[in-house]
């Protein structure tokens, strides 16, 4: 049986008390599992549901850049505290890390950044072009499609680099029933934007509605390959079951 002997030091001790000597001796502490301060502004959040308390929180703490790597962080309400800091902070260069949560092996990590996912793609423009985003997203949702076709066709001609009037005019143009010029658009949010998976989504609908069966499978492929959860998603696309069955039906 062994004794406990009350001489017993931790290891590394003697090392410690060696260089240690002429100033204060460095405490120990029991091992433990850092959180960082992101994880207990997201608690306190959810207690009080003060939004503008939890971004000035990180303001003071915490840069995009940061942020995008705490999303990969090995606990849950960590992921999901620094996905919700981006949609508040971040950029529209946050979207690729963002995009790759949509892989993540946790629901709630993932359903949240498909919220955050079109806020950043909205951060592409300026604040002016974003008031006009919403602007042409309230007239298509209400669906004064002909007027949102010629709005986002100006607004388009000022900002060529803003993604979001291009994939609002293909909604548009989808939900008159001109197919290839939707279709057109999707494509074009595409190239430029490879993460927009509801582009991809809406341009297989095209593809479908058109009678291309390879090229829908081909676009609903891509689709999950940007979201693999979009088969268990509810999202607000045209034709939901006929999309889900596609994708069970090509997955493999």
């Amino acid at each position: 049986m062994v004794q406990s002997d009350s001489r017993w030091k931790f290891p590394g001790e003697k090392h410690r008390r060696k260089h240690a000597k002429g100033r204060a001796a460095v405490k120990f502490h029991k091992p433990f599992h850092h959180q960082p301060c992101l994880g207990k502004a997201y608690r306190r959040y959810l207690r009080s549901a003060d939004a503008m308390q939890f971004r000035e929180e990180v303001l003071k703490k915490y840069t995009p850049g940061t942020l995008e790597k705490l999303v990969f962080y090995p606990q849950v309400q960590v992921r999901r505290a620094a996905i919700l800091a981006l949609g508040m902070i971040g950029d529209f260069s946050c979207q690729r890390t963002v995009a790759r949560v949509l892989r993540d092996s946790h629901g709630s990590v993932v359903t949240l950044a498909e919220q955050i996912l079109p806020i950043l793609w909205k951060r592409e423009g300026t604040l002016e072009e974003q008031r006009q985003l919403q602007r042409l997203t309230e007239m298509v949702c209400r669906g004064d499609l002909l007027h949102a076709v010629t709005m986002a066709s100006v607004l388009m001609e000022d900002s060529p680099h803003f993604t979001e009037f291009v994939y609002q005019r293909g909604m548009a143009w989808f939900g008159l029933g001109h197919y290839p010029y939707a279709l057109e658009d999707f494509q074009q949010v595409l190239r430029k934007n490879p993460y927009h998976y509801k582009a991809a989504v809406l341009a297989g609908h095209c593809f479908m509605e058109l009678g291309q069966t390879e090229e829908m499978i081909w676009a609903f492929r891509q689709a999950l390959e940007i979201h693999p959860g979009l088969k268990k998603s509810r999202l607000p696309f045209p034709q939901e079951d006929m999309f889900s069955a596609i994708l069970k039906q090509y997955k493999d």
